[in-house]
């Protein structure tokens, strides 16, 4: 199952890759507001920024892990928030390769 916070630090080294090799990064957008009907995989995966609960009748839809980090960057301009090291410590490599095991 696809882990948010692994998501979204694969999404940050591969951005922080690619301005080092010389790309010129203006921006980031994410790939949804709200989750949505995959073509391939239905409602199983959720790419949105907002969770949507499909068993409420109104739908209630609730801010994920992503959304508050992407509010922060776009408010900070800047990566740098506590959110991100939460998400540095829980996804370390020692805690990657505990979890394999």
């Amino acid at each position: 199952m696809f882990s948010e916070k692994l998501g979204m630090v694969s999404i940050g080294r591969n951005l922080l890759h690619a301005v080092r090799n010389g790309s010129n990064v203006r921006g980031y957008f994410s790939w949804s507001f709200l989750d949505g009907l995959e073509l391939l995989d239905g409602y199983k995966s959720g790419f949105g920024l907002y969770y949507v609960d499909l068993d409420d009748k109104n739908l209630r839809r609730y801010p994920k892990l992503s959304q508050r980090w992407y509010s922060n960057f776009l408010k900070r301009k800047s990566c740098k928030s506590s959110l991100d090291l939460v998400i540095a410590d829980e996804v370390s490599p020692s805690s990657q390769s505990e979890s394999s095991s």
